[in-house]
Formats: C-alpha cells, sequence, structure tokens
C-alpha cells in the first residue's frame, strides 16, 4: 500500500472513531501529511476541546474547509485501536526504513543516537507484527501458570522484594512481572534518593539484572550518588575532589570497584522517546534478562505532540503494557507539581493524573517542613519531626492503601525506615530498633 493511500486510511479511521485522533497525535505533526490529509490533520488539531471531538463535529469542519469528505467515506469499514496503531507505525517509520536502506548502501549516520533511532522504530512495527498472530486460548495459559506456581513455591526468586524497606515489602507483599510501580515526590522531596536505595536493595534481595534509563543524571553522577551512599563519602566530596579527604580517597581506591560490582545493573543516560526506551529494554531482556526497569523520571520521556498531559498517559499505559509484555517490573519515579508540597497526593503529579490509574503501587514521598510540622503522628504515635521522610502507600490494585512509614536520612542521605504504621510487623522485623 502506498504512503499516500495509508495518510488517506488514517484520516478515515478518525472519522470513523475519533478516539483515534489521540494516538494520531502521538505519532505525527501536520507536516508528517502532505495535500488534503495536512489539512484534515490541521482541522482536526484546531478542535482542542475533546466535546468537540465527535463523528458530526469533525466532519463538518473537513467539509467547512471545502475537503470532499466522500473520498474518506469510501476508504473502508472501521478498524480497531490495535489495527489503527499498527497503521499509524507503518506509515511514520516508512521513512525509517528508507533510511535502514541507505544505511546498509553505506549511509553513514551522523550519530549513534540515529542508529537507536531507527532500530526503535524498526522494532516497533516488528513487535506490532506479532501481535496479529491467532490468539490462544486461555485454557492454554494454565499449564504455564501452574509452573509459576510452582517454581514460586520452591523458590521466591520470581518474587521482588527489598532488603531494608519491610513496610514497602508488607503493602506490595513482593512485586510480580507485568507490575508498575511508581515513586511521586515533589522537586527536593527524596523520590530519587529512596528510588535508588529500594532499586539497589531489591537488587541485593532478589539477584535480579536491572537496567536503568537515568534521564536526569548522567550515568558518571549516578555512579557517584551510588559511591557515596555504600561507602559513606559525602556526595559533595565526589562532586568536587578538592574536598576529598586522605581517607576518603582510599576508601574509593580499595573499596569503590568492589561497591559497584555488587551493583547489578545497566545505565543509558541518553535523551530518549519512548520508542527508543521500549527497545532498548527488550534488546537488555533478550541479551541480560533484565527483571526490572528503572525509570527517572516518566516526566523527561520525550514525545512528539503538544498536549503533554495526553501524551504521557499514554507513555504511562506504554509502560504498564511494557511491563506485562516482557515479564519484567517497571519502577518509574514521577514529579509532584508545586500544589504537592502542601498536599502530596496522587491527584498533584505534575505529569498526569493517568500515571496513578496505570500504577499497580504508588507511593508518594515527603519531607514534613520542620517549622510547621513539629511532630509526625505515625502507627498512632506522635514522634518528633527530626526531618524525616514520610512514604504513603497511596494506591494498589492489589492491597489495602493508606499506611505510612517512615525514613531517617543520615548524613549521606541513606534512608533507614525507623517507624511505620504496620506496628507489630515492623518491630517484629526490626527487634534491634527496640531492644
Amino acid at each position: 500500500m502506498k504512503k499516500e493511500e495509508i495518510a488517506k486510511k488514517i484520516i478515515a479511521s478518525i472519522l470513523y472513531n475519533p478516539e483515534h485522533w489521540n494516538i494520531c497525535r502521538l505519532y505525527f505533526q501536520a507536516e508528517d501529511f502532505a495535500d488534503d490529509e495536512l489539512r484534515a490533520f490541521r482541522v482536526f488539531y484546531n478542535l482542542n476541546d475533546e466535546m468537540d471531538l465527535t463523528i458530526g463535529n469533525m466532519t463538518v469542519a473537513l467539509w467547512e474547509d471545502g475537503l470532499d469528505v466522500s473520498k474518506y467515506s469510501e476508504v473502508g469499514r472501521p478498524i480497531d485501536t490495535i489495527s489503527f496503531e499498527y497503521m499509524c507505525k507503518v506509515y511514520s517509520n516508512i521513512d525509517a526504513m528508507e533510511k535502514f536502506n541507505l544505511i546498509l548502501k553505506g549511509f553513514k549516520p551522523e550519530n549513534i543516537e540515529d542508529i537507536e533511532k531507527i532500530q526503535g522504530q524498526l522494532n516497533e512495527i516488528l513487535e506490532l507484527d506479532k501481535k496479529f498472530l491467532k490468539e490462544k486460548p486461555v485454557s492454554y495459559e494454565v499449564d504455564e501458570i501452574l509452573v509459576d506456581l510452582d517454581e514460586e513455591i520452591k523458590d521466591n526468586s520470581k518474587i521482588i522484594m527489598s532488603n531494608c524497606y519491610p513496610s514497602f515489602n508488607e503493602f506490595t507483599q513482593g512485586l510480580s512481572a507485568g507490575n508498575l510501580v511508581t515513586i511521586c515526590g515533589a522537586y527536593k522531596q527524596g523520590k530519587t534518593t529512596f528510588g535508588l536505595q529500594l532499586l539497589l536493595s531489591i537488587i541485593k534481595q532478589s539477584k535480579i539484572m536491572a537496567g536503568v534509563f537515568s534521564l536526569e543524571v548522567s550515568k558518571r553522577e549516578l555512579i557517584k550518588r551510588l559511591l557515596s551512599m555504600t561507602l559513606k563519602i559525602p556526595y559533595n566530596h565526589l562532586r568536587n575532589p578538592k574536598n576529598l579527604t586522605d581517607e576518603d580517597y582510599i576508601e574509593i581506591k580499595e573499596q569503590g570497584y568492589s561497591a559497584i560490582k555488587g551493583m547489578n545493573f545497566l545505565v543509558y543516560d541518553r535523551p530518549i522517546d519512548l520508542q527508543v526506551l521500549k527497545s532498548k529494554a527488550r534488546i537488555w531482556k533478550e541479551q541480560y534478562d533484565v527483571g526490572l526497569i528503572f525509570i527517572d523520571y516518566i516526566g523527561l520521556i520525550k514525545s512528539k505532540g503538544e498536549n503533554r498531559e495526553r501524551e504521557l498517559s499514554f507513555i504511562s499505559q506504554e509502560l504498564k503494557n511494557l511491563a506485562k509484555e516482557l515479564r519484567v517490573v517497571v519502577l518509574s519515579l514521577a514529579q509532584l507539581n508545586r500544589a504537592g508540597l502542601h498536599k502530596p497526593t496522587s491527584e498533584n503529579t505534575a505529569e498526569s493524573i493517568s500515571i496513578a490509574r496505570d500504577s499497580d503501587y504508588m507511593f508518594i514521598i515527603s519531607k514534613p517542613d520542620v517549622e510547621f510540622y513539629k511532630t509526625i503522628k505515625v502507627d498512632n504515635e506522635e514522634i518528633d519531626n527530626n526531618g524525616y521522610f514520610i512514604v504513603k502507600c497511596e494506591l494498589s490494585r492489589h492491597s489495602e492503601a493508606g499506611k505510612r512509614f517512615v525514613l531517617e536520612p543520615d548524613y549521606f542521605m541513606n534512608l533507614k525506615e525507623t517507624k511505620s504504621d504496620y506496628g507489630e510487623l515492623f518491630r517484629k522485623l526490626n527487634p534491634n530498633l527496640f531492644s
């Protein structure tokens, strides 16, 4: 099918099902089309209010712009969402295929990102092709479920746990493949520190390989931060070596390699869009059998369109789909807006409220201001606020939400759980704190 014919089918499908417009906007900008399809795209784009996105309104808007609507009604019958997305992928990747052929003929891209971009786009088409294979009845899954249950009974390796946050384990009862976990926090409220320590504790406890998309800091900065946590060397000493003491330098030289060697994860730190992220995750799964994908943070995943909330809604859905497809846990950080400083709830996610909808578990971390909150109530007990962080189990698809636990930072920003709404359980697991 020619590119022009696919473009016509895309517009026709949107007229049959206006919800397809949201998918189209994620893949294309107006300049990706030509002639009448370019005009149609701009007409749809000007219908900003979702209430306007109806078959009748869209048809009238095209007619008022002087377009022949009848040619779209002749293209064919309505298609489902998966088929429409596949068609968008094919259309958007025609140019990528041409570039790929040029590479095979000796064309040299300017940088490695060009190759990864093309590779990611082509992988998207190959993966979508698999969705059209004949589906098996659910009865075929029973044998696989029984095998999984037997393995989990004999060995807990498939249940992902933390070795330092018992309340996290109690709330989740261990993470399973296919889970999407989100940690939200306002700026400078501890979400990255808590996320990284949770990541390290999971790697150590569950002995799995992880893939890290570090979109906010470089790989080198990330490693310095981890060295600071594990070797207990102030982070600002590592950022500015002139601050390093002789003892710090000896500690890094003697223990640095062994400290990092136990951190079983891969790092990708370049700017990235959703297609490349999914492609890289699939490669990691195939080559290294990663069991966990860590993203810092979802708001830094690039996209084409202008309606950021809709795009991030789509991105969070795709991250959940990626977790299910690869049978991994996806652990993503998300930003709370300014209101989240005073009211840290899922309603104040800076990116999109849909992140809460798509997550299996959502945690919100905050640091109550000592000036305004002299005490904190946890486990029905008032305790002095000594600069503690509070983690709330905000939302869950699988367990009761609403409980909280307290994290106490040390000088090196290691966060240690010291108090929890899971009172009796917490005391049982941490008798040394109450002796």
